[in-house]
């Protein structure tokens, strides 16, 4: 239980950050999802879910611009140590940060996927190929994931029941 509350002490910190960065104009959003969504006691890095609202000025949201701004933002982090990879920091805590940034179209099904677990994932996309249907993945928010093949809604700390 130690390990989880560092995280989330950690991820509260970061939160902050990204929050007083991302300001009003820009409209961005952050979402944690992983392990730490699911609420679970071992964790072993911070996985968070960004995207860009869409501008209703511009129709065409580009994946690149928000990948140039998550990054951006990332780099002017006081505790990042180093970069691990593309989107990947580790902190100078010891613990690591994935962003994972997205379109508007995709960031809810980039987070129910991203959220996991990967077993649990597997089984949804399975049911779906079973009864002949396809995930949508724009524009849909993660209930309709369920319900489109005769679900309830399973909250991420629950994910593991229907594994």
């Amino acid at each position: 239980m130690k390990h989880l509350l560092r995280y989330i002490l950690v991820l509260k910190k970061l939160l902050k950050f990204f929050h007083k960065l991302f300001d009003k104009h820009d409209h961005h959003r952050c979402e944690v999802t992983g392990s730490l969504r699911r609420k679970k006691k071992d964790v072993r890095d911070i996985d968070i879910v960004v995207k860009k609202n869409e501008n209703k000025k511009i129709k065409v949201e580009n994946l690149k611009d928000v990948d140039i701004k998550v990054l951006e933002i990332v780099s002017k982090y006081n505790e990042v140590k180093k970069r691990i990879n593309n989107y990947e920091f580790l902190l100078k805590s010891g613990i690591s940060i994935h962003m994972i940034p997205e379109t508007s179209k995709q960031f809810n099904y980039t987070l129910w996927h991203s959220t996991g677990p990967k077993p649990h994932v597997k089984l949804i996309k399975n049911m779906y190929k079973e009864k002949g249907k396809k995930i949508d993945m724009e524009n849909t928010v993660e209930g309709e994931i369920y319900e489109k093949i005769g679900l309830k809604h399973l909250q991420p700390e629950k994910r593991w029941e229907i594994v």
